[in-house]
């Protein structure tokens, strides 16, 4: 990753308007995590949210409490266009995130993993990643959310 990389100068390259579409569409991310690593999903939620046009999802801040998770997070994830997962040993352990990535694969959405070293994975086998071990870890994936919704814009 480049180290000159502007986040601010990127995001503000995002928020002209594209001037074929007369409607503006929301992009949604979705970002499934442990509980025990909230800390580092509201990192990237945190850089997300000032995106125009982005909706970004995350249990702590979007869901309340007395909620039927379940079917919530199932309709959450299959509306989204970007599923982002971050999968930790704590992660690895939990069946949330693994039904998570098995709705998002079945739904077809793009999924980018961020991920320690040696945890598996599992049904993301083959997909690239980005390494959490990494100290440009959430940069890349902000970057990366960022090109994939211009590049969605740019198609529909």
């Amino acid at each position: 990753m480049n180290g000159d990389f502007d986040m601010n100068a990127f995001a503000e390259k995002l928020r002209k308007p594209n001037p074929k579409k007369a409607i503006e569409q929301r992009f949604k991310v979705f970002i499934s995590h442990s509980s025990e690593d909230t800390v580092i999903a509201c990192e990237l939620r945190d850089l997300l949210v000032f995106i125009p046009e982005m909706d970004v999802i995350l249990d702590v801040c979007n869901f309340e409490v007395g909620e039927r998770l379940p079917e919530r997070i199932k309709e959450e994830i299959k509306e989204s266009d970007c599923f982002v997962v971050f999968l930790t040993k704590n992660a690895e352990k939990s069946v949330w995130v693994n039904q998570e990535i098995g709705v998002a694969s079945n739904a077809g959405i793009r999924i980018i993993p961020i991920v320690v070293k040696g945890v598996s994975l599992g049904l993301l086998e083959g997909m690239k990643y980005i390494s959490l071990d990494s100290k440009e870890a959430i940069r890349e994936a902000f970057s990366a959310i960022c090109e994939y919704q211009t590049k969605y814009k740019n198609e529909r």
